[in-house]
C-alpha cells in the first residue's frame, strides 16, 4: 500500500501546491515541491496521514472558500481537522473500497487481454457493459471477504492481547500447581 500511496501522494502535493501557495506566502514552484515532499514522506511513514491530509485539505479548501477570503482561516482550519478525522475513521474502509476496485479491474483487464487474443474475441467488443458489471461484482465480492475475513488492526489487537491474557493465565495456574506439588514433596521429606 505504501509504494502505490507514496507516488500518488506526491502528484497531489504537486497539484495542491500552487493553490497553497497564496495562501502561505510562498512561491508556487517551492510550495509545490513542499507539498509534494510531505506528503510523499507521510505516505512511506503512516498511510492513513495521506487520507488526513488529502481529505483535510479538500474540507480545508470548501471551509475557507465557504467563509470567504477575509476569514479564510476561519474556515480552513475547522474544515481540514473536521474533514481530515473523518478520512481517519473511515481509513480501512477507502483502504479495502480501493485495493478491491484496483484488484478487479486488473484482474478483468488481464482477462479482457486474454479472451480479445483468442477466438472469443467478438465478446471482448461487443459486452463492455458486461465487462464493467463482472468488475463490480468481483470488487463487492472482494469487499465482502475483505471485511469479513481480514480483521482491521484494532480487532487483531485485541484478539493479540485476549490471547495473552489467556496464556498468562494458563501459566499462573500452572506456576501454582508446580508450587503445590513442590510443597507436597518437601512435606515427605521432613
Amino acid at each position: 500500500m505504501r509504494i502505490l500511496l507514496a507516488p500518488l501522494a506526491i502528484l497531489g502535493g504537486y497539484a495542491l501546491g500552487p493553490r497553497a501557495a497564496p495562501l502561505v506566502h510562498l512561491s508556487p514552484q517551492y510550495a509545490s515541491h513542499l507539498a509534494a515532499g510531505v506528503a510523499g514522506t507521510c505516505a512511506l511513514i503512516w498511510p492513513p496521514c495521506v487520507l488526513f491530509l488529502a481529505f483535510g485539505a479538500l474540507g480545508g479548501l470548501a471551509g475557507g472558500e465557504l467563509s470567504g477570503q477575509q476569514e479564510y482561516w476561519i474556515g480552513f482550519i475547522p474544515g481540514f481537522l473536521l474533514a481530515g478525522v473523518l478520512a481517519l475513521v473511515i481509513a480501512r474502509i477507502v483502504a479495502v473500497a480501493v485495493s478491491s476496485v484496483l484488484g478487479a479491474l486488473m484482474l478483468v483487464g488481464g482477462l479482457l487481454r486474454v479472451v480479445s487474443i483468442t477466438r472469443l474475441a467478438p465478446l471482448v467488443d461487443g459486452a463492455l457493459a458486461l465487462w464493467v458489471g463482472l468488475a463490480g461484482c468481483m470488487a463487492i465480492v472482494a469487499m465482502a471477504f475483505q471485511f469479513r475475513f481480514n480483521p482491521s488492526e484494532d480487532e487483531s489487537g485485541r484478539a493479540q492481547r485476549k490471547a495473552d491474557k489467556l496464556k498468562q493465565k494458563e501459566l499462573k495456574v500452572e506456576d501454582k500447581a508446580r508450587e503445590k506439588r513442590f510443597k507436597q514433596y518437601g512435606a515427605k521429606g521432613s
